[in-house]
């Protein structure tokens, strides 16, 4: 009987419609949706902004690599000349930065613009300094201040663009800090204060990188899904090309955990970002990674930029508030001819290193003082500092007081 049975069973087991049907193993559900826009009960300066650049794009006849001489700053100037006047009237308005995932490979909208718009912003600073219009100088350096710290609320690449008006807009004013009239400073000041308050919090950031990196995994996800993951393979950098290539061999049951491994580093890397950035520059740890082989050398691609942003971010914070505390003292010394005894003056966040945790490094003697970070070592060395301004202490650039 027992024979008989096992007979049976086997024959089952080789006829069709019995045998046992192949397990479809489902792709990854990766949800890239981004936060609804916040109502901003009037216009929205992002708005202009994108239709600015865009109009920049298209009106400029300098590359943005051609060198800083005086018939380029002409030219850029009278490329975007009523441009920068529309910029400047944006910048009354609030912003609420209109992001929009992209994976790693996508061309991006208004960047270029975006870069067109701070370099010409630089160099009429630049040349109200030379002509030393001052009101002028200080009026458009809180322009691009104020039109940087708006690119914030986008992705990592898009505050690195605003981080790098914010710092051309500093450096060419920072240098004649002490020529500047009282008045001019006060007004240096007091941009450079609403620039700081205008910066969306770090996690804004984050939070949309997060949703570019998990944009770029569903495209890839798409690509092996749809079998193109050849022609997608091509976007990639060096040997990778190769790796990518390779999935397509994977078991479905391997292909799926390829898959939710890139997806869990994703909200790991969040998570950690998140965790770091609440934590002073000089303390903070690297981040983890937790994936190794094909995933991991994938992944690299996708979130090359997060450790990078965390440093250009603090160093871009620490020399904004260096900024504020050099203007706001020059005046003051001005007006009472003597120092303050601390930064107290400035309120808590804005006296802050950001690479410690702790007040802003202070010395006055008479009506003369230094002000200065700690920089990445979270050292005191009393500003002392190198020739490019960043180490041991980060210095304002070249700042006369």
């Amino acid at each position: 009987m027992r024979r008989t049975l096992a007979v049976v069973l086997a024959l089952l087991a080789v006829l069709p419609g019995c045998r046992r049907a192949k397990v479809d193993v489902p792709y990854e559900a990766i949800d890239t949706r981004a936060r609804p826009v916040a109502p901003t009960n009037g216009p929205n300066a992002f708005d202009d902004y994108a239709r600015i650049a865009d109009r920049a794009e298209a009106a400029s006849t300098v590359s943005l690599d051609a060198r800083d001489t005086p018939g380029n700053r002409r030219k850029a100037d009278r490329d975007v000349a009523d441009l920068l006047d529309q910029l400047s009237k944006a910048t009354m308005h609030r912003c609420e930065f209109k992001f929009k995932p992209a994976g790693a490979f996508e061309a991006r909208p208004h960047r270029l613009g975006w870069l067109i718009l701070g370099r010409a912003l630089v160099w009429r600073v630049q040349a109200r300094v030379d002509s030393e219009d001052w009101d002028a100088a200080v009026g458009w350096a809180n322009v691009g201040m104020a039109f940087g710290a708006d690119l914030c609320g986008g992705s990592m690449a898009d505050a690195t663009i605003g981080y790098s008006v914010m710092d051309g807009v500093r450096k060419a004013l920072a240098p004649y800090i002490g020529m500047m009239p009282i008045a001019a400073n006060e007004s240096l000041a007091q941009g450079t204060t609403d620039a700081l308050a205008r910066m969306p919090d770090a996690s804004v950031t984050i939070h949309n990188e997060s949703l570019n990196v998990l944009e770029s995994i569903k495209e890839l996800q798409d690509a092996h899904k749809s079998g193109k993951l050849d022609a997608f393979a091509e976007k990639f950098h060096g040997k990778t090309v190769g790796t990518v290539r390779a999935l397509k061999d994977m078991q479905p049951e391997e292909r799926s955990e390829f898959f939710k491994s890139l997806v869990a580093e994703a909200r790991s890397l969040t998570d950690q970002l998140l965790e770091r950035i609440a934590t002073p520059g000089a303390k903070r740890g690297p981040v983890e990674d937790h994936l190794s082989g094909s995933a991991k050398e994938v992944f690299v691609q996708f979130a090359a930029q997060a450790e990078p942003w965390m440093a250009v971010r603090d160093r871009e914070i620490a020399r904004m508030r260096l900024l504020l505390a050099t203007t706001a003292l020059t005046a003051r010394v001005g007006r009472t001819n003597k120092t303050p005894d601390d930064l107290s003056f400035l309120g808590e966040e804005n006296s802050t290193d950001p690479y410690t945790g702790y007040q802003l490094g202070y010395i006055s003697y008479g009506r003369d003082f230094v002000v200065y970070s700690y920089g990445i070592d979270g050292k005191d060395d009393r500003g002392d500092t190198n020739a490019a301004q960043t180490d041991p202490d980060l210095v304002l650039e070249d700042a006369l007081h």
